[in-house]
């Protein structure tokens, strides 16, 4: 089951007789609509919930993944977000985002053999299938820069549901934002001031599997 309030979406397993909390509940948060109800132990919470950020709107729900083809890990939860056009995997422990549509998704299908299958408004339906082996490409790949501090960001192109992350290998360089993600994406760094010796110094950030290399001279 899923549903959607006050800015929030959910997802919560059915169970015969279940007491799920509305309207005392919207997904794990009390509404006060009536407080002295407000005791968790007595309904069933949902799974996980997200809000209506970034242009998400609604939930779609979907289907646990129980095909052959291998286009998930099986035991896969897979639903969308109407408005975003998402789809979104729950492995039980997190959500992972797999593809970035452009579709406003209505439903999911299955077919006999347990594939999955994507239904947009317009009337278009896609398979979901294993996708190939993850490539990824980052730009600029090196900076020279002076002694003075300064920031930057890298480009990662990567395909769609391909996971990366960015570390840096240096205590004067540092990644402060995008050190993870999904995807096509950016990630911003900050390099310290050089004041040392010697002249030069030479360090990188690991971008998906990438080296950006950073040399700075005074």
């Amino acid at each position: 089951m899923w549903g959607r309030a006050r800015g929030k979406k959910w997802i919560t397993p059915i169970a015969n007789g279940g007491n799920y909390g509305w309207r005392v509940y919207e997904g794990f948060a009390c509404t006060n609509n009536d407080p002295s109800l407000c005791t968790p132990t007595n309904y069933l919470s949902p799974i996980f919930s997200y809000q209506h950020l970034n242009g998400r709107c609604s939930i779609t729900g979907g289907f646990v993944y129980r095909g052959s083809a291998g286009a998930l890990p099986p035991g896969t939860y897979v639903y969308g977000d109407y408005c975003t056009g998402e789809i979104f995997t729950w492995d039980g422990t997190s959500q992972t985002l797999l593809l970035d549509t452009t579709l406003n998704i209505s439903s999911f299908g299955e077919d006999e053999a347990g594939e999955l299958y994507v239904v947009g408004l317009g009337g278009s339906l896609s398979k979901l299938v294993a996708s190939g082996p993850c490539t990824y490409a980052i730009a600029p790949t090196s900076r020279d820069l002076g002694a003075g501090a300064a920031t930057g960001t890298v480009a990662v192109t990567a395909g769609g549901g391909c996971e990366w992350t960015a570390v840096s290998n240096a205590p004067w360089l540092h990644v402060t934002s995008g050190a993870s993600g999904t995807g096509n994406g950016t990630v911003a760094y900050l390099v310290d001031a050089y004041t040392g010796k010697p002249k030069s110094r030479k360090g990188t950030l690991t971008i998906a599997g990438r080296a950006f290399v950073v040399k700075q001279s005074r």
